[in-house]
């Protein structure tokens, strides 16, 4: 049986934090659960944004839509949208898939948070 992707949201030093719970998988609604989340904090008084996929292993490309989404968004309104606590092969995707890549992805939430609060 597979499990539900839920998302848990946070506030730290003026950034937005998105966490996956859950599924390992992203699926398509599972995207639609962490854009809307991003983009609820997008609407809110946050610096920044930090989406931490510690628990994924996987996401599917109609997801992957969802987050360039995220980032141009952010984008606009002169925010910083980052991620962090990538595993092995969603790091990969990262690296290949090119507008991803105008956003920086960190090893730790930590060292996200670090570099982020700098540019607040």
């Amino acid at each position: 049986m597979a499990k539900h992707l839920d998302v848990r949201i946070r506030r730290e030093q003026g950034i937005g934090i998105v966490a996956t719970e859950g599924d390992d998988y992203i699926n398509i609604a599972g995207g639609k659960l962490i854009a809307a989340a991003c983009h609820q904090l997008l609407a809110s008084d946050v610096h920044h944004l930090l989406v931490n996929l510690r628990k994924c292993n996987l996401i599917n490309c109609r997801s992957l839509s969802f987050l360039f989404e995220v980032v141009e968004r952010a984008k606009a309104q002169e925010r910083q949208v980052a991620f962090c606590s990538a595993r092995p092969a969603l790091r990969k995707v990262f690296q290949i898939v090119e507008p991803l890549q105008a956003a920086p992805l960190y090893h730790t939430e930590r060292e996200a948070l670090c570099a982020l609060s700098k540019s607040a």
